[in-house]
């Protein structure tokens, strides 16, 4: 069976039945097609499956970005087994959980941990809706940061 952190029973985000796998997407908002569109924003959440407090943040991280998609915004979301994908997350050091990245047309705009609630998430996400902080630049995120951001960029755009 494949853990599914992001099952929401009625909320009617996809068919009865259907599975997010780890290393999936689904986005919402604007339209429902994966891909990179002008102004979807994509958030990564790296977690672990056997991690009890992930299990407790993906409806939190679920609800929040149903949310923020009925503001027009195009979101999608994509979970990550750090193990599982070990080739993907390279030598990004994820040190805690949950650990968002957030990657908007231009690029890279938030990596690192956050609090598992929902005002914090929601909070950290409508500033990310509205662009990158013109006092962060691509440069200030670590190279091992910028590499996963460049290979989860490649990743989506296939």
């Amino acid at each position: 069976m494949t853990w599914n952190p992001f099952a929401k029973q009625g909320l009617g985000l996809r068919p009865s039945g259907a599975q997010l796998s780890a290393g999936s997407a689904e986005c919402l908002g604007g339209s429902t097609i994966l891909g990179v569109k002008e102004k979807t924003i994509h958030v990564a959440c790296l977690c672990a499956a056997w991690c009890r407090l992930c299990d407790e943040f993906s409806p939190v991280l679920d609800d929040v970005i149903s949310e923020l998609s009925q503001r027009g915004d195009m979101w999608c979301r994509h979970w990550f087994d750090i193990e599982d994908e070990a080739e993907l997350v390279g030598d990004f050091d994820v040190e805690t959980f949950p650990t968002l990245v957030v990657i908007g047309p231009e690029g890279l705009r938030f990596a690192g941990p956050v609090e598992p609630q929902a005002d914090t998430v929601r909070r950290l996400l409508r500033a990310m809706a509205s662009g990158p902080s013109p006092a962060v630049r691509s440069a200030d995120f670590g190279a091992e940061i910028q590499a996963f951001a460049k290979r989860f960029r490649r990743r989506i755009e296939s």
